[in-house]
């Protein structure tokens, strides 16, 4: 794996962690524009995840569930 793609990866998951700040704090057009910032460098299988996420439920519980992602991600 080159650095260049590390380095994106870490991107894409501080991106994560953000955007699930923004939704403790009730942002939600801040969250999605750091999950779409972090969308190309992540793989279809977390991409769907991200998704089922996002859909349908509170902001507090999206913000939980996004950072539980960015822990179980970075450990990887």
């Amino acid at each position: 794996m080159s650095n260049i793609y590390k380095s994106r990866k870490v991107d894409a998951l501080a991106n994560i962690y953000r955007a699930s700040y923004c939704w403790a704090k009730n942002d939600r057009k801040t969250g999605l524009s750091f999950i779409k910032k972090s969308f190309s460098f992540l793989d279809d299988n977390n991409k769907k995840l991200i998704d089922s996420i996002l859909k349908g439920q509170d902001n507090k519980i999206i913000a939980e569930k996004l950072c539980d992602f960015y822990v179980r991600m970075r450990t990887f």
